[in-house]
C-alpha cells in the first residue's frame, strides 16, 4: 500500500511538472506576409505587432533593405536596462532576435512616467518598436562594418518607426516637436545628439528623410559611408 501511494504521488508530481512545462512553453506564430516569427506566451500578446512588422518590411524594401532570413521577435516581460534606461525594445545581433516588452509591462512603465515621442503610451506607439528593432535587424546586415555606423543605424530605425505610424498620430508627434528642424546633411548627424535626446534625433532624421528627392540613393550611401565622421 505504501509503495502504491508513493508511486501515485510520484506520477501526480510528474504530471504537474509536465503540465507546467507545456504551459510555460512559448507560442510561436508566423507573420505570413513577412519573414517574421513571434515567440510569446499567448497569441493575444502580439496585438498589432504583425501588422506593424509588415508595414516596416514594406517601407524598407524599396530602400534596398530586406531580410535575408527569418527574424524572431520575442515578446517578453522584461528587457535588461541599457545605460540605466528601461527598454521597450532591443535587438541582439548575436542571437539575431528582437525583444519587445509586452504591452502590460509597457503600460506599467507608463505609470512610472514613460512616454513615446512625448506621447502617452498607446498600443500603436508600443507596436512601433517592432518596426524600430526590425529596421536594426535588417539594416545591420548591410551596414559597412569598417565604419562607425551607430548613428546611421539609428537614423534608419527612427525613420522606419515614425513612417509606420498612422498619419494622424505622426502629425501629432511632429507638431509637438515643431521647433526641431531637419538635418541638412549626413555630416550634421551626431551620435552625441542621439544619446542626449533620441526623440529629437528621430524627428530631425524623419524630417530630413521626407525632404529627400532620392531616398533610396541616400540610404545606399548611408549604409556604405555612414555619417562621414
Amino acid at each position: 500500500m505504501k509503495d502504491f501511494l508513493c508511486k501515485a504521488l510520484f506520477l501526480t508530481l510528474l504530471q504537474c511538472i509536465l503540465a507546467g512545462l507545456v504551459f510555460a512553453a512559448p507560442t510561436e506564430l508566423r507573420c505570413l506576409s513577412v519573414p517574421v516569427v513571434f515567440s510569446c506566451e499567448l497569441p493575444d500578446d502580439i496585438r498589432c505587432l504583425c501588422d506593424t512588422s509588415t508595414s516596416a518590411v514594406d517601407f524598407l524594401q524599396p530602400l534596398g533593405l530586406q531580410a535575408d532570413d527569418v527574424i524572431t521577435i520575442r515578446v517578453v516581460t522584461d528587457i535588461p536596462a541599457h545605460q540605466g534606461k528601461k527598454l521597450v525594445g532591443s535587438y541582439n545581433p548575436t542571437s539575431k532576435e528582437v525583444l519587445i516588452l509586452d504591452y502590460e509591462s509597457t503600460e506599467e512603465l507608463s505609470d512610472e512616467g514613460l512616454q513615446i515621442f512625448g506621447q502617452e503610451v498607446s498600443e500603436e506607439l508600443w507596436c512601433s518598436y517592432a518596426a524600430h528593432e526590425l529596421a536594426h535587424a535588417i539594416s545591420l546586415e548591410q551596414l559597412n562594418p569598417r565604419i562607425k555606423n551607430h548613428t546611421a543605424a539609428e537614423y534608419i530605425a527612427a525613420v522606419t518607426q515614425l513612417a509606420v505610424l498612422d498619419p494622424a498620430t505622426r502629425q501629432t508627434i511632429l507638431e509637438s516637436y515643431a521647433d526641431v528642424e531637419p538635418y541638412r546633411s549626413r555630416r550634421e548627424m551626431s551620435e552625441l545628439y542621439f544619446l542626449f535626446d533620441p526623440n529629437r534625433f528621430a524627428i530631425k532624421s524623419y524630417r530630413h528623410f521626407i525632404s529627400l528627392t532620392n531616398p533610396e540613393k541616400f540610404i545606399e550611401r548611408l549604409l556604405k559611408e555612414g555619417t562621414g565622421h
